[in-house]
C-alpha cells in the first residue's frame, strides 16, 4: 500500500526539505554546547568563581555531573565514614582506603578490579559506592535530575538520606531492581558550605550492564523541574500520537483486509508507543510504579527486537516488485529468534544479546536502503518522498544504538523519527486526497455522460430484446405445441398389453422430459410366443426420440420372422450401422421370445443393463451378450435360453432406473435396485414397481431425474 503518490513530487519536496531542516536543527540542538562543560577530576567538581570553569547556573543552565567520580567497587561505605578518611572501615577489614576512579557517564563492566594488577575487570553484577564533591560559592535552590541507574542505588547528599530506587545490596538475593527518574531538591541548609557531597550505594544483578550509563543533571529548581515536566509532555504526546497512528492504520486494515500493509505498519507504531513511555523519563513506571522491573525491560526491547521484522514486512508490501525475498526471510527470521531468546530469558542474560540485534538491524537498513534504490530506479509510485520519510527514522535509530552505547550523549530519538516520518506521509496523503477528490469529481461528471450513453443504448437494446420476445415466445409455444404432438405419438406407439391368461404384464414410461430416448415393444406373435424388445438409446429430448422412431421402425420388419433373438439384434445392428452411422450415436437395446408351450425363455443383449428373474426365491441375472448396436457393423451377438416357470417374475427395464444421483452425488445402484424388489418380491407386480419408483424418488429428495426410465414387470401365472 503506498501512501501518496509520484504526480505530487514537487509539493512534497519543499515540505521534505521543512521537515529535514527541523530534524536537523532537533538533533544537533540536543548537542550543541553553549560553553565547555566543566567536568569532575579525581571526584572533585569545581564550578566557583576561582574556577577557570565556573558555573552560572542562571546563565549557563543545568550542568551535567560527568567526569571522574571516587569509585569504591565492592564497598557500600557511609558518608560519616567517607567523612574521616583515617579512620574508613571496608565490610570486610579495617583498613586506609583508597579510591578508585570511573567516568560518568560509563559501565563498570570494564573498570579493572582494585589490587589484581588490573587484570581482572568489574563485570556487570556486583556493588559499589559512588562519591562526587561539587565545590560551589554559595548556597543556591539546585535540584539533581537522577536518570535510570542499573538497577537499584540509594542516594546521600552531604551526608543525609534522601532517597532509595529499588533496594541495593551486596547480594543478589537481598536486592530488588527498579526503572525510575527522579528529581530531587537539595536543601539549602546542604549547601552553606559551598560543597555539595553525592554519595550513592549502587548494586546490580539483573542487567548486562551496570553502573550509572547516563549523565546525572544539577540545576536549579524551577529549571530542572521544567525540564522533567517537558520532557515528560514530550513523551505523552509523542506516545499518544504515535499511538492513536496505529490504531488508524489498524482500522484501515480491519476495512480492507486484502491490504496487509496497515497491519504491519499499525502493529510497528503501537509497539514504538508503548517503548517511547519505557525509555528517556520513564513515564510508564511513574503511571504504573509497581510494574515488573523484568516485564518491563522486555517490552522495551520488544519493538527493538521484534519491530525490524514487522518494518521489513511492511516495506515488502509497499514494495514487492523490489524486495529480496530470501534476504528478508532470512532476517525477519533472525528477528523472529532473538525476539524468542529475548522473551524467555531473563534481562541480565537477554541483554547480552543488544549487540547481536544490532548489527542485524544495521543489516535490515542497508537492505531498505537498497529496495528505496530500486524503488526509485524503477520509478515506483512515492518512492522518493517514502525514501525521505525511511532516512528520518535510520537516523533517529542509528542515533539510539550509538546512545545505548555510550557513543552519543543525545538521548532517544526513534520515537520522534516515527512521528516525523508519519507527518511527512500524512502531509502526502492529504494532497493525495485531494488530488483524488478533483479526480473523482472528473470521473463522476465523465460517468454520468456515459450513463446517459448507456441508457439510450439500453433503453434501444430493451426495444430490440422484447420484440425478440415475442418472437421467441412464439417459437416455443410453436415447439411445446410439436412436442406435445410428438409426446402423444411416442406415448401412442407404446404397445398394448398382450391378453394371455398365463401372463401378467405391469409396466412404467417416464422419460425425462416431453419425449425420451427409451422404447420397448411386446407382442404375442403365434399362440403362447411372446416377442419383447426394448432399447434405450444415447441422449434425451427430441434428438433421442427421432432415434428411438427409426429404431422402432427397423425392428417391426423382423418382428414377426422366425429369427431368433440374436439374429434380429444383428440384422438391426447392421441396418442402423448403414443408415445412421453419420449420427455418431449407439444405444443398448435387448430381444428377449418367451415360449409359454416350452417354458423357454430365450434372449439377446446389445450391451443392455443386466436384467432379472426371480425364480423360487433366486435370482438369475440377464447379462449382456455383445456390444451396443451402432459400435460395429460385424458385431455378433449370443443367444441365451433359460426356463421359465409358473411363478417366476421377470423385471425388464433402462438403466435411468438406477443410475440416478442424488444430491450427495451418491448413485441409486443395482444393489439397491435387487434388495428392494427382493424385499417386496411376494407382492404383485404393480406393487413391486411402484414401491420400487416410490423408494428411488425419496433417495434422489427431490432433484430431478437425469434419465429416461423404463420398467416393465412380467409375472408367469
Amino acid at each position: 500500500m503506498t501512501f501518496f503518490s509520484e504526480k505530487f513530487v514537487i509539493i512534497p519536496v519543499s515540505f521534505s526539505k521543512l521537515l529535514l531542516t527541523i530534524s536537523i536543527i532537533f538533533f544537533f540542538s540536543c548537542t550543541k554546547e553553549k560553553k565547555i562543560f566543566p567536568v569532575a577530576i579525581k571526584g572533585i567538581l569545581d564550578i566557583s568563581q576561582k574556577s577557570e570553569k565556573k558555573w552560572e547556573f542562571d546563565l549557563d543552565g543545568n550542568l551535567k555531573l560527568d567526569g571522574e567520580w571516587e569509585f569504591y567497587w565492592k564497598e557500600f561505605l557511609e558518608p560519616v565514614t567517607l567523612s574521616n578518611p583515617d579512620s574508613i572501615t571496608s565490610n570486610t577489614n579495617t583498613q586506609k582506603f583508597s579510591p578508585d576512579w570511573i567516568n560518568i557517564p560509563s559501565a563498570w563492566n570494564n573498570l579493572p578490579v582494585p589490587n589484581s594488577n588490573k587484570e581482572k575487570v568489574a563485570g556487570a553484577f556486583g556493588f559499589a559506592t559512588y562519591r562526587l564533591r561539587i565545590l560551589t560559592d554559595s548556597a543556591q535552590e539546585l535540584s539533581i535530575k537522577f536518570p535510570y541507574i542499573n538497577t537499584s542505588y540509594r542516594l546521600f547528599i552531604n551526608g543525609k538520606f534522601i532517597s532509595e530506587v529499588g533496594t541495593p545490596s551486596d547480594s543478589k538475593n537481598s536486592s530488588s531492581p527498579s526503572v525510575h527518574s527522579d528529581v530531587f531538591e537539595i536543601p539549602i541548609s546542604e549547601t552553606k558550605k559551598n560543597e555539595i557531597e553525592i554519595l550513592i550505594h549502587v548494586s546490580n544483578y539483573f542487567h548486562s550492564k551496570g553502573g550509572i550509563r547516563n549523565s546525572i543533571l544539577l540545576g536549579k529548581n524551577q529549571k530542572i523541574k521544567n525540564l522533567h515536566d517537558r520532557n515528560l509532555f514530550f513523551d505523552s504526546f509523542l506516545a499518544g500520537s504515535i499511538f492513536i497512528t496505529g490504531l488508524y492504520h489498524l482500522g484501515l486494515y480491519l476495512l480492507r483486509r486484502k491490504e496487509s500493509s496497515p497491519l504491519y505498519l499499525g502493529i510497528f507504531c503501537i509497539l514504538m508507543s508503548f517503548r517511547t513511555l519505557l525509555i528517556s523519563e520513564n513515564y510508564w513506571y511513574e503511571i504504573f510504579p509497581n510494574f515488573p522491573y523484568e516485564v518491563g525491560i522486555k517490552l522495551e526491547y520488544l519493538v527493538f527486537y521484534f519491530g525490524p521484522a514487522i518494518f521489513l514486512l511492511y516495506i515488502n508490501q509497499v514494495f514487492p516488485k523490489d524486495e529480496i525475498k530470501i534476504l528478508s526471510k532470512i532476517l525477519r527470521i533472525f528477528s523472529y529468534s532473538l525476539t524468542i531468546v529475548m522473551l524467555i530469558t531473563p534481562v541480565r542474560i537477554a541483554s547480552n544479546t543488544l549487540i547481536f540485534m544490532e548489527s542485524m538491524t544495521l543489516v535490515g537498513m542497508l537492505y531498505v536502503i537498497y529496495i528505496m534504490i530500486q524503488a526509485i530506479r524503477n520509478r515506483r509510485e512515492g518512492a522518493k518522498s517514502f525514501a525521505f520519510g525511511i532516512c528520518i527514522i535510520f537516523i533517529a535509530i542509528i542515533n539510539d544504538m550509538l546512545y545505548v552505547n555510550q557513543i552519543l550523549s543525545t538521548g532517544y530519538f526513534a520515537p520522534f523519527g516515527v512521528f516525523l516520518f508519519f507527518l511527512s506521509q500524512a502531509y502526502l496523503l492529504s494532497i493525495r486526497s485531494s488530488k483524488a477528490f478533483d479526480q473523482v469529481e472528473e470521473l463522476t461528471n465523465s460517468l454520468e455522460k456515459k450513463v446517459l450513453t448507456r441508457t439510450n443504448e439500453l433503453l434501444q437494446s430493451k426495444k430490440i430484446i422484447e420484440t425478440e420476445k415475442l418472437i421467441s415466445e412464439e417459437y416455443l409455444k410453436k415447439l411445446k405445441k410439436d412436442l406435445h404432438v410428438a409426446r402423444s405419438i411416442q406415448r401412442a406407439i407404446l404397445p398394448t398389453k398382450p391378453k394371455n391368461e398365463k401372463l401378467k404384464f405391469y409396466s412404467k414410461y417416464l422419460p425425462m422430459s416431453e419425449v425420451g430416448g427409451d422404447i420397448y415393444h411386446i407382442e404375442e406373435i403365434h399362440p403362447n410366443y411372446i416377442r419383447i424388445f426394448i432399447a434405450d438409446v444415447t441422449g434425451h429430448g427430441m434428438q433421442a426420440a427421432l432415434i428411438t422412431m427409426c429404431v422402432l421402425a427397423d425392428y417391426q420388419h423382423l418382428k414377426n420372422s422366425h429369427l431368433s433373438p440374436s439374429e434380429i439384434l444383428r440384422k438391426i445392428n447392421i441396418q442402423f450401422c448403414e443408415r445412421y452411422s453419420f449420427l455418431s450415436t449407439f444405444f443398448t437395446c435387448m430381444a428377449m421370445d418367451i415360449d409359454l408351450n416350452s417354458n423357454i425363455l430365450s434372449f439377446s443383449s446389445a450391451g443392455h443393463p443386466a436384467q432379472f428373474k426371480f425364480s423360487s426365491g433366486k435370482i438369475e441375472l440377464f447379462e449382456r451378450t455383445g456390444r451396443l448396436i451402432g459400435l460395429a457393423k460385424d458385431s455378433n451377438y449370443t443367444l441365451v435360453e433359460t426356463a421359465f416357470q409358473p411363478n417366476d417374475k421377470l423385471f425388464l427395464f433402462t438403466d435411468g432406473l438406477y443410475e440416478e444421483i442424488n444430491s450427495e452425488h451418491i448413485e441409486y445402484g443395482e444393489d439397491r435396485l435387487i434388495k428392494i424388489i427382493e424385499e417386496n418380491i411376494t407382492k404383485d407386480l404393480d406393487i413391486i414397481i411402484e414401491t420400487t419408483l416410490a423408494d428411488l424418488d425419496d433417495f434422489l429428495g427431490g432433484s430431478e431425474k437425469r434419465d429416461d426410465i423404463t420398467f416393465i414387470g412380467i409375472e408367469f401365472l
